[in-house]
């Protein structure tokens, strides 16, 4: 997912546009949130017409899909806000439709937006891999397991996770009053939207409901507050691991030296496959070591 850094950014802002790919019926409006220019893969703020309706058919693209107002009918399923769905590439849906309108968030994971009509799967197509979830009403909220540990607070339901990459898709929560006072970055690329709620980041201020960030590995942030508590949907491309430290103006350069020599003890085995394969973007001085 190489998308540059995006933050931050509030969809409230800017106003829809409506969706003209081929494929796609009318009725279907777009905010683009982020987008890979090489691939064509997105993140958008989508919001179906009352009225609007979609034949049976898939995507070239994984695709994920998360309802936050109004409902979509998918076949015979009514689905409500916090459905959550993962659709492989190539597994088709049967027929889409809303009678009183939907806002949601969707995502075209390895290509820009497109739509197949068709009856049958594509070939290739995994459908043992399709998720569909009421994420609000059938997933319970959990501490993080991730180590080290976010401050008490912050919650999460996993909506996906890839045994492969280690990315994950989550909602996540802070409670009203909460503070972490230290500051992070990651290994992965990050990305988060505010379903509600308003949270505050040191380096870039308030982000409000609607309000939506892509950020690329090694970039500081934090600490993080939140008066009345959020809820938020985030994703990430890799292994969610917290590197934290108290200095906000070290460099990405001296982030990936320090998330170097940490795998270096904390998982030496990887680290000596990934120096002997060249497979690895740590720097000079780390591979003298």
């Amino acid at each position: 997912m190489a998308r540059p850094h995006i933050e931050p950014f509030c969809d409230r802002d800017v106003p829809f546009k409506k969706m003209t790919l081929p494929g796609f019926p009318s009725g279907m409006h777009y905010k683009m949130l982020s987008l890979d220019k090489d691939t064509g893969a997105c993140t958008m703020t989508v919001q179906f017409d009352a009225g609007y309706r979609q034949p049976p058919g898939f995507s070239y693209s994984d695709i994920e899909l998360l309802i936050m107002e109004g409902g979509l009918r998918v076949g015979d399923e009514m689905c409500g806000p916090g459905t959550y769905f993962f659709i492989p590439a190539g597994v088709a849906l049967p027929a889409v439709s809303t009678k009183t309108g939907c806002l949601a968030l969707l995502m075209y994971n390895q290509t820009e937006p497109n739509f197949v009509e068709s009856d049958e799967d594509g070939d290739g197509a995994d459908r043992s891999r399709l998720i569909q979830v009421n994420a609000y009403d059938d997933l319970s909220w959990q501490v993080p397991t991730l180590m080290p540990a976010t401050a008490p607070g912050c919650l999460l339901k996993i909506l996906r996770w890839d045994e492969v990459t280690g990315a994950l898709s989550f909602l996540y929560c802070m409670v009203p009053g909460f503070w972490q006072d230290n500051i992070s970055f990651h290994d992965c690329a990050e990305e988060a939207y505010h379903i509600w709620g308003t949270s505050w980041i040191m380096q870039f201020g308030d982000l409000p409901t609607g309000g939506y960030f892509w950020r690329p590995p090694y970039i500081n942030h934090g600490p993080f507050a939140s008066e009345h508590g959020i809820l938020a949907f985030g994703r990430t491309d890799g292994e969610l691991y917290n590197h934290f430290h108290f200095n906000p103006y070290t460099t990405l350069k001296e982030n990936r030296e320090w998330a170097a020599e940490k795998l270096k003890h904390r998982k030496p085995a990887l680290f000596k496959w990934i120096v002997a394969h060249e497979h690895n973007h740590l720097t000079g001085s780390e591979l003298k070591k």
